[in-house]
């Protein structure tokens, strides 16, 4: 949230310090996540900033409000689970996922937000059918 035009280069890539730790980390910016921060409005008294809210819990509260109002079982952090369990099913690996989701490398959290769907279960063992393994 706390994100500023001048923290995106032109490739697309996010530069910028983590909140919690002050270490430097650099992730990406898809496309369409690119489309939709080129349509915010620029503020003119804060031309570098590219939201503005008062602070990531204001934000957590209005989608936590938003879910409510659907009456949808869900919160801000149901959206980062469910977000980690796409990127797995769709094949990234759990390092990559822990960097997009802003965990500190190495950390054991990105484990706890991943959920895989069957299908890739099963992709899993499949896995080990096209082994050569000799039998006994």
């Amino acid at each position: 949230i706390n994100l500023k035009r001048s923290q995106i280069d032109k490739d697309n890539f996010i530069q910028k310090q983590r909140e919690k730790s002050g270490e430097d980390i650099l992730t990406f910016l898809c496309d369409k996540a690119r489309n939709i921060i080129d349509s915010i409005p620029t503020d003119i008294k804060n031309p570098d900033q590219i939201f503005s809210v008062p602070n990531n819990k204001a934000v957590a509260t209005a989608i936590n409000r938003t879910f409510k109002n659907a009456g949808v079982v869900g919160s801000s952090k149901s959206l980062r689970h469910y977000a980690g369990s796409i990127l797995l099913d769709a094949g990234v690996p759990e390092k990559v996922i822990g960097l997009i989701l802003g965990h500190a490398p190495g950390s054991n959290t990105t484990g706890i937000y991943l959920h895989a769907k069957k299908e890739t279960i099963k992709r899993g063992f499949q896995a080990f059918d096209k082994l050569k393994i000799r039998t006994l």
